[in-house]
């Protein structure tokens, strides 16, 4: 594969994000880089933590992959993805371009994406 790996990232469900982001900071040191009413991002030094606001009980699980340019990774496995549950990459109003797929034989969900030049 010629496509570059750049973090991969858990996303965790929150029934209050308060209470979550507040514990990944003050026990664990974590920082934030994103933050609003439904979605957070947390970092501390090379890692990342996503977590998102849940709705209700009854989630899969979800990881993104952040990489370096997701159409060229996209068009080396596309052709791959026979049978999958995919979404075609796309702009997303947080400024990455992404695509999802359902990693086969599991209930995850993963998003692969890049910042947005």
């Amino acid at each position: 594969m010629t496509y570059k790996a750049k973090y991969l990232s858990p996303m965790v469900h929150s029934f209050d994000l308060k209470e979550t982001v507040e514990f990944m900071i003050n026990c664990l040191n974590f920082s934030s880089y994103r933050n609003d009413e439904s979605y957070v991002i947390l970092y501390n030094e090379q890692l990342t933590l996503h977590i998102k606001k849940a709705w209700n009980d009854q989630y899969r699980s979800e990881i993104y992959l952040e990489v370096d340019n997701t159409d060229l990774l996209w068009n080396e496995i596309k052709d791959k993805l026979d049978g999958i549950e995919t979404r075609p990459p796309s702009d997303r109003e947080y400024s990455m371009r992404e695509f999802h797929l359902v990693i086969p034989a599991t209930n995850t969900l993963l998003f692969v994406g890049s910042e947005i030049a």
